[in-house]
């Protein structure tokens, strides 16, 4: 049998370098998992890598946990980023849910009124939409517009 591998990989050109191989697709997949979202579009970059660079395929599984490995890394990486520019706002966000004094309704419910009704749709006034959401979303000082 391992006869039969060498020359297969003799006929095909492909090199065997397991190792080689694992840190070209973890390096495809890591450079490719920001952009993509599913863990078979992880899987398909490392393939197309693999194959650029000569080298006999590692098996599915193997290439099935190093993507799920990375994309939940990355995801934990944009969640971190998100949750670090929301507590910036943490107080102005929960303000918009808090109902004042003498009002029905809190400014996070009026917002979703002028915009168009409870689904974002209706006969709502875009023009009060459009004043209101720039006049109170603005974003606080270091973020990007």
């Amino acid at each position: 049998m391992k006869r039969y591998r060498a020359w297969i990989r003799e006929y095909l050109c492909l090199v065997h370098d397991p190792a080689r191989a694992r840190e070209i697709a973890v390096a495809a997949m890591g450079e490719a998992a920001p952009v993509r979202a599913s863990v078979v579009d992880l899987v398909n970059v490392a393939l197309e890598e693999l194959v650029r660079a000569g080298l006999e395929l590692p098996g599915f599984s193997t290439l099935d946990r190093m993507a799920a490995s990375i994309r939940t890394r990355v995801e934990g990486e944009i969640c971190a980023g998100i949750a670090e520019g929301v507590g910036q706002a943490r107080d102005r966000l929960a303000g918009l849910l808090v109902v004042p004094d003498g009002e029905r309704r809190s400014p996070f419910d009026q917002s979703r009124s002028r915009v168009g009704g409870r689904h974002g749709r209706g006969s709502g006034s875009t023009a009060s939409a459009s004043t209101w959401s720039t006049a109170s979303a603005t974003p606080p000082d270091g973020w990007k517009a």
